[in-house]
């Protein structure tokens, strides 16, 4: 079991690196979204603080299926934490999406849905709320 973790992190450090080049500029913000293969949620977070320590300002969120469900995590950098962006409201409106909850505090949240379908459709509901 812990081989299996130990190479799933390692495979969400490569792709994290290639995520890096996807992150955009949106309306001031530098924002990275992306559907990751499917993660269990503890290497999905430690691919996040990666990401977060190299982009320095920005909004991260991640999706992926795991035991056939969506699961999302989102973090906000402390700069945009001051002008108003909230991890927890972003990661609640998401899941509402997929049919589930989630929230969290305004740095970071996770959440999760019972419709694996909609997480592509989650996902890019993400720029109507930046």
């Amino acid at each position: 079991k812990k081989a299996v973790q130990n190479l799933e992190r390692q495979m969400s450090r490569g792709e994290a690196e290639e995520l890096l080049s996807k992150a955009e500029d949106y309306k001031g913000v530098k924002l990275l979204v992306s559907r990751m293969t499917s993660v269990n949620a503890d290497a999905l977070r430690e691919t996040a603080d990666f990401l977060r320590d190299k982009l320095g300002s920005g909004v991260i969120v991640l999706g992926t299926v795991t035991e056939d469900k969506p699961f999302f995590l989102c973090m906000v950098t402390p700069d945009l934490i001051a002008k108003g962006y909230h991890a927890g409201n972003i990661v609640k409106k998401l899941s509402q999406i997929a049919g589930g909850g989630g929230g969290g505090k305004p740095n970071m949240a996770q959440g999760g849905g019972r419709d694996k379908s909609k997480l592509d459709e989650a996902l890019q509901a993400v720029k109507g709320m930046i």
